[in-house]
């Protein structure tokens, strides 16, 4: 009797062996090596959950768009660009400027015409009480019977009525740099810039007149392959 029991002990026991052997190898992944692995993510496809290989799982937050800040831009409120804009519309205004169409010349694709009583100051320099018509780049172009302080005359563009700054300064191209001591100028001025490999030069002039004059002159000087006048007159802006 003794001798059948034992048989039958360590079957049972073989079968439980077998069976906790069976169990432990069929749970998923999870063994004694997988505390040593990193806790990598995976990520269930078409669900906002990801999965731990230690099983856990945690939800990703919503996916947000990204809202992109930008900085506000400095400079000239619309009211003051819709108040500007009124007055040059004004037929008033319109009719009040002088027009001097005998100081007149052409630049570029463009007849211009200088404007008596428009100047243009920069911004940083005016403290007057003179009307505002516009503001370009740095300066303000102002309404005027008598010639501020520290003015620059002001021309309008007669194919599309705007108005621009006459700087004083001629933009020549040379054919030849070295040839920059065979120019001659029958007005005064001095050079404000100057660029040798493109055979560029700048000539700034202190008046209106000996300006036009001088770029008359330059125009037919056999030197010269191109020259013109400094006007500011486009501005780009922000739409």
């Amino acid at each position: 009797m003794k001798n059948k029991i034992k048989p039958t002990l360590l079957s049972l026991l073989s079968i439980s062996i077998v069976g906790l052997l069976i169990y432990y190898w069929s749970l998923p992944e999870q063994n004694e090596f997988s505390k040593y692995r990193p806790n990598v993510e995976v990520e269930e496809e078409g669900k906002d959950v990801t999965i731990s290989n230690k099983g856990e799982k945690t939800r990703k937050p919503a996916n947000r768009e990204k809202q992109i800040v930008r900085p506000k831009l400095v400079g000239q409120s619309p009211f003051l660009k819709r108040q500007e804009r009124n007055i040059q519309k004004n037929p008033k205004f319109v009719s009040e400027l002088i027009i001097n169409s005998e100081q007149s010349f052409n630049n570029g694709d463009y007849d211009f015409s200088l404007v008596e009583n428009l100047f243009a100051i920069r911004e940083k320099d005016y403290n007057g009480t003179d009307e505002i018509v516009e503001r370009k780049l740095n300066y303000v172009i102002v309404k005027s019977d008598s010639i501020p302080n520290l003015s620059t005359p002001v021309v309008q563009n007669l194919k599309n009525g705007s108005f621009a700054i006459f700087t004083g300064v001629l933009k020549v191209k040379l054919f030849d740099y070295a040839e920059l001591v065979n120019i001659n100028i029958s007005a005064a001025y001095v050079i404000t810039d100057e660029y040798k490999y493109l055979d560029r030069v700048f000539f700034k002039f202190d008046d209106y007149q000996e300006t036009i004059s001088s770029y008359e002159e330059l125009k037919v000087n056999g030197l010269v392959e191109l020259v013109e006048i400094e006007l500011l007159e486009y501005v780009r802006t922000n739409r």
